[in-house]
């Protein structure tokens, strides 16, 4: 009778292997995980992943933009702000969108707001005023304004208070050149890097290359 064989390589042998004829190479008692084959960025994916970007940057412009607006409004704005508040949402659901646009109408800068006041931008402006997270200081009652505003209603004003959050979180963790200096060689004999773009013992100053040159075309008029 024949000896039984496997279906492997015949190869050496190893004393691990519980196999009469093994495959080459060492045996292991554990089987190897297998890689994931990484999945590669679609020209689709990508587009839409630069129009997010774009999108989330455009939010944050927005949001800023309008912080800045609502942070020199005039007393009248902040006067009906703080009108709406205190107003009963009784009368508030018959007149939402009246009170809200005339609330944005009295803003002093009002060409930084859309030319035209959608429904929904007027309800994102009352919902933000109502909500019961409205700072109590004018500076950040602007900035939650704003942050909430910055997707123009088409997101909720929550959202789009996340947004502008996590992007000012980021571009305040990013790296970023706080003093540049230059290695400068002073007539005073002093060798080292300026302080001020200066001579830190004479008190010189850097003259760059380009104001050299503004400095021997000037022409004076007479």
């Amino acid at each position: 009778m024949k000896e039984p064989r496997f279906s492997a390589r015949t190869g050496r042998g190893s004393r691990n292997s519980p196999h009469r004829i093994t495959t080459k190479g060492e045996f292991f008692r554990t089987p190897q995980k297998r890689l994931k084959k990484s999945a590669k960025t679609t020209p689709a994916d990508a587009l839409a992943i630069a129009g997010r970007d774009m999108r989330i940057r455009t939010i944050t412009g927005h949001g800023y933009n309008y912080g800045h607006t609502f942070l020199h409004a005039g007393d009248r704005f902040w006067e009906q702000v703080h009108a709406l508040r205190n107003i009963k949402r009784t009368e508030l659901d018959t007149r939402k969108l009246v009170l809200g646009r005339h609330t944005l109408e009295s803003v002093n800068w009002r060409t930084s707001l859309p030319i035209q006041l959608s429904d929904r931008f007027v309800c994102a402006f009352i919902e933000a005023v109502r909500d019961r997270h409205f700072p109590k200081r004018r500076k950040a009652q602007a900035r939650f304004l704003g942050d909430s505003l910055g997707a123009d209603g088409e997101l909720s004003p929550r959202r789009s208070r996340d947004i502008c959050g996590e992007q000012r979180a980021i571009q305040k963790r990013a790296q970023h050149i706080i003093r540049y200096e230059f290695y400068i060689e002073c007539s005073c004999q002093f060798k080292g890097h300026s302080l001020g773009h200066a001579c830190p013992r004479c008190g010189a100053k850097i003259c760059l290359p380009f104001d050299s040159f503004l400095n021997s075309n000037r022409i004076d008029i007479q």
